[in-house]
């Protein structure tokens, strides 16, 4: 093609395969525009999984000092609605989000120690909250009514250690993400 009396070679068309040198495709990326509408959603899901945390946790530390069973079963009820509702939406949402931005941004999901090390910490805090939650709530909904019960006690404790799992799993993941230590993952 002439440009300017000048002969122009046309870009060569970009491929997903390799390159002659034999040199790795380059992976497609989100735009701009995408990648702020993903991350935009990690962050509220993230921040929204943070206070559903808290709630829980302040919820679950008024069962130790509540005769009343009633409200006790009540607050097992909520923290149920709470996690099934809100929880698992939100922590699903957050791993998905992580996981659209780690493959379509530079910092790919095995490229940084920090990205991988925020991958495993979600998968542990959203299988805790999968696998875990529903039995410690059944027991302490079941177990309300017997104040001083081993079955009740391992209810609550363990609806108190999961909410403080998952805070102190999200301040790490959120330093992770700000402070991006560790380099690179050696191939």
């Amino acid at each position: 093609m002439l440009v300017d009396d000048k002969v122009v070679e046309p870009a060569p068309a970009r491929t997903r395969r390799a390159t002659r040198s034999g040199a790795a495709p380059r992976r497609r990326r989100l735009s701009a525009s995408l990648r702020k509408a993903v991350l935009f959603a990690h962050v509220l899901l993230s921040v929204g999984w943070v206070g559903l945390s808290a709630t829980s946790l302040v919820l679950a530390v008024v069962t130790f000092g509540q005769s009343n069973t009633a409200i006790r079963r009540g607050v097992f009820e909520f923290v149920e609605l709470l996690s099934v509702v809100l929880g698992r939406p939100a922590a699903i949402g957050a791993l998905v989000t992580g996981l659209v931005l780690s493959f379509g941004t530079k910092w790919g999901l095995f490229r940084y120690y920090w990205v991988l090390i925020k991958f495993v910490l979600l998968i542990v805090m959203v299988a805790a909250a999968i696998v875990l939650t529903p039995g410690f709530v059944a027991d302490g909904i079941a177990h309300a009514g017997q104040p001083g019960s081993a079955e009740l006690a391992t209810a609550q404790w363990g609806i108190v250690l999961l909410p403080i799992g998952h805070l102190v799993g999200l301040v790490v993941s959120t330093l992770l993400s700000v402070y991006k230590p560790g380099g690179r993952i050696r191939k």
